[in-house]
């Protein structure tokens, strides 16, 4: 069945299923935040780095569609807060199109960060774009902040991270990894991971 473009509407917005997928098989729905909001700044991103955070969110309920609906609400365009994509344990949600910037690195509407970003789904990006490995930033790299927190405190999860973004077949390294992210309650199905 080909979902080509369906909206389905929620409490929280407008969720667009596309015909997008990753190699594994998830649809990439769309929430965007909506134009001439204060944390949808516009201008061109070149689609040179992808940027991986962590929100560290355990909350019930706080999935991706969940966190879209916060980036599109008023708290995040007060606080001047957004990203492309909130990726869960069975979704894919994007909130700002590829090729405009997001508020996002916390190095400045004009730091290198925000200005080229392209924010698990790396691989589709990193093939659609022509984003080489050595383009994948953690936040840390942009502005100190210690974020994605998990995977910078596990050992040899960047690594493994990394590995997986380049199509390597996952190795015990990775698996301890994501024993541990499950063990701390941060992923849900670590099977599928």
């Amino acid at each position: 069945v080909k979902l080509s473009n369906m909206s389905l509407h929620t409490s929280s917005g407008d969720v667009t299923v596309t015909d997008r997928k990753t190699d594994t098989g998830v649809p990439i729905k769309q929430m965007f935040v909506p134009k001439g909001r204060k944390n949808r700044p516009g201008g061109a991103n070149p689609c040179t780095y992808i940027t991986i955070h962590e929100t560290g969110n355990k909350a019930t309920g706080a999935d991706a569609e969940a966190h879209g609906a916060y980036v599109c609400g008023d708290s995040a365009e007060a606080s001047r807060v957004s990203w492309h994509y909130t990726v869960d344990d069975d979704s894919i949600v994007q909130h700002i199109p590829d090729e405009e910037r997001a508020y996002h690195a916390g190095d400045g509407a004009n730091g290198p960060g925000n200005a080229k970003n392209a924010a698990s789904l790396v691989r589709l990006l990193m093939k659609e774009h022509g984003i080489q490995a050595a383009n994948i930033k953690q936040h840390h790299d942009w502005s100190g902040k210690d974020c994605p927190h998990t995977i910078r405190h596990t050992s040899g999860a960047w690594a493994a991270f990394l590995a997986l973004c380049n199509g390597e077949p996952v190795d015990a390294q990775l698996s301890a990894a994501v024993d541990k992210l499950a063990a701390k309650g941060l992923i849900n199905s670590p099977d599928y991971w």
